[in-house]
């Protein structure tokens, strides 16, 4: 897809953050991986992804996620609306999370907020920044097993 345009913008990128596993698969020619605090290129495939991410967490949450695969397994083609609603609020709730969170970046990213600094105020957005980002992260794992329910449910 990036080559259609090559002749037109020759030195460009477009950087796709999704968790459409079809629509990743569809269009992306390379993967990168941001982990610990950097950038590099991923060598894999979505799959390679997965285990990858699977390898990175705690050893109980890997079995706790082993013994609900099989629940995952088991859904039947009609509880695929009802996995779209639950998928569908669980966007709302990411959004609005999202929102709040991109609110704290930047108060913290405001050189006033540090001009005069307030400890309490400070440690109070730092705080909030990891509720948020935890937050975030928790509401992306649920929303990526409700697709690959729905994926199986097909």
């Amino acid at each position: 897809m990036a080559q259609c345009f090559a002749p037109i913008f020759p030195n460009c990128a477009l950087v796709l953050m999704s968790h459409d596993c079809s629509l990743i698969r569809a269009v992306a020619d390379e993967l990168w991986l941001v982990a610990d605090g950097e950038a590099k290129l991923f060598d894999g495939d979505l799959e390679d992804y997965k285990s990858w991410i699977e390898t990175r967490r705690p050893r109980e949450t890997v079995a706790q996620a082993a013994q609900e695969k099989p629940k995952a397994q088991a859904v039947p083609r009609q509880n695929r609306k009802a996995l779209q609603s639950k998928q569908n609020k669980l966007e709302t709730e990411l959004n609005k999370a999202q929102t709040e969170l991109a609110a704290v970046n930047q108060q913290l990213a405001d050189p006033d907020t540090y001009t005069n600094p307030d400890r309490a105020k400070v440690e109070k957005l730092n705080a909030e920044h990891a509720r948020l980002q935890a937050k975030v992260a928790e509401l992306e794992e649920a929303w990526l097993e409700l697709e690959m329910a729905k994926e199986e449910a097909n």
